[in-house]
């Protein structure tokens, strides 16, 4: 094979290999939970390929006429329920299925664009679903997203998103409130700017806004709370985190936290200084923003207790009464 999928049970500390069956190359994968999901690709010889996981048993699933080429491989995956789901291929063909994932369908999209790949597709309800393209003739360029209104079965570009920039439309997303993203690239903006995030609130019309790279992918938290990945390691999010690492001098402090990774505690120093009485305050938050720990000290080097937490990344946020000192990642290994 060359790719492969892997798999974690302790929040992404450890990660373990899916031994697949068929699959020769990997490119999406969708998990309904830890023990059942479908991994897209293709194989080494053959077009589109698709193998379901039960209880870590893989087996291949039966797509009608598929392609025979191996670039064209299942680039997303998406389900509504346990029966109906579709998948995106670079072919420019969806795969349907009404059956939990054992047949697939191929479904053309819209006749007249020839020389596509598809990059996504998202079902919104039981009759809405999108899937974005890029244009293999212009690459980086579309007309619009692709949109059904029968549960994939015929496929049209949706009107509404209709802009003067033609974008390639690379990801689909729909958080928890309902909301829809497209992340999008146009590769000749103005100001050096090479992406675009579309969003969509219940009924309205679309709205876009220009960021820096290309958008492949989205993420969300809760029901609002939305990050879009680019390019060359660049992430926007609809919130400020505050995720920065500072690793300063500042007014004379200098931060240093040990052990780090740390099991049970940590030793937090803020230079000689901090020992003259001086009082800061410590606040410790994941990367979602959820504050573990808020608390003043002075007088001491502060030894903060972790046995509490969970496993993970965390920011140490110090600060004392004129500001910011510094932000550190700390990380929380009981192994």
């Amino acid at each position: 094979p060359y790719g492969g999928a892997y798999k974690s049970i302790d929040g992404g500390q450890n990660w373990q290999a899916l031994n697949h069956c068929c699959l020769c190359f990997t490119t999406s994968l969708f998990i309904f939970n830890e023990n059942k999901g479908f991994i897209g690709g293709s194989g080494c010889f053959n077009g589109e390929q698709i193998e379901q996981f039960n209880s870590g048993v893989f087996t291949a699933t039966t797509i009608d006429a598929p392609t025979w080429d191996n670039n064209n491989q299942v680039i997303d995956i998406d389900f509504y329920n346990n029966n109906f789901g579709l998948a995106a291929s670079k072919s420019g063909l969806i795969l349907r299925t009404n059956d939990g994932g054992l047949n697939w369908d191929t479904i053309p999209t819209v006749a007249w664009l020839d020389n596509i790949e598809l990059t996504s597709v998202l079902i919104v309800n039981d009759t809405l679903c999108y899937a974005g393209y890029d244009n293999l003739d212009n690459p980086g360029s579309g007309q619009s997203l692709l949109v059904s209104m029968d549960a994939g079965l015929t496929w049209d570009l949706e009107n509404n998103i209709a802009t003067f920039f033609y974008p390639a439309f690379l990801s689909l997303h729909q958080s928890g409130n309902g909301n829809i993203y497209s992340g999008a690239n146009y590769n000749s903006f103005p100001d050096g700017k090479e992406g675009l995030i579309f969003e969509k609130r219940g009924n309205s019309s679309w709205e876009f806004q220009m960021v820096s790279h290309p958008i492949n992918s989205f993420s969300s938290y809760n029901d609002s709370i939305i990050f879009a990945v680019g390019d060359s390691g660049y992430i926007v999010t609809n919130r400020n985190p505050q995720t920065k690492i500072y690793k300063p001098f500042f007014d004379g402090y200098k931060v240093q936290v040990f052990p780090n990774p740390a099991i049970d505690y940590i030793e937090v120093f803020v230079g000689n200084d901090f020992k003259k009485g001086i009082e800061i305050e410590l606040e410790i938050y994941n990367a979602l923003g959820q504050v573990f720990l808020k608390k003043k000290y002075s007088g001491t080097n502060p030894l903060v207790g972790l046995t509490a937490f969970p496993d993970g990344v965390y920011y140490l946020k110090i600060s004392d009464g004129k500001g910011l000192i510094g932000i550190e990642k700390v990380v929380k290994s009981s192994r």
